[in-house]
C-alpha cells in the first residue's frame, strides 16, 4: 500500500531533467526485494521482483544493449540463494549496493 501512495511514476518531471520515474520505480523495488529477502520474507521478495521486473520491461528503456532479464540475473540468483538457505542473510549487504551509499 505505501508503494502504491508513493509511486514515483505519478509524480510530476522537474523542468530540465530527464524522466527517470519508471527507472527509480524498478529501484525502489529492487531495494523492497532484497529489504524483504533479508528479513526472511521471500514471498515478498518475489513479488517486489517481479512487479520491478514487469515494470522494466514495459517502460524502461536500455542505452546499454542489455535486456530486462539480464538485468534482474544477479538479484534473482541471489533471491533464490537466499530462499534456499545456500546464502546467509545477515551478509546480504555485501553481496549488493542496495545497502551502500551511490555517492
Amino acid at each position: 500500500m505505501i508503494t502504491a501512495e508513493h509511486d514515483p511514476r505519478k509524480q510530476p518531471v522537474l523542468a530540465g531533467f530527464d524522466d527517470t520515474r519508471a527507472h527509480d520505480y524498478v529501484v525502489l523495488h529492487n531495494h523492497l526485494a532484497l529489504a524483504a529477502a533479508r528479513e526472511g520474507d521471500d514471498r515478498a521478495a518475489a513479488a517486489f521482483l517481479a512487479e520491478a521486473k514487469a515494470v522494466d520491461r514495459a517502460e524502461v528503456t536500455r542505452d546499454d544493449g542489455r535486456s530486462s532479464d539480464d538485468a534482474f540475473l544477479w538479484l534473482e540468483t541471489l533471491l533464490a540463494g537466499l530462499a534456499e538457505n545456500l546464502l546467509p542473510r545477515k551478509y546480504l549487504y555485501v553481496l549488493t549496493s542496495a545497502f551502500r551509499s551511490a555517492y
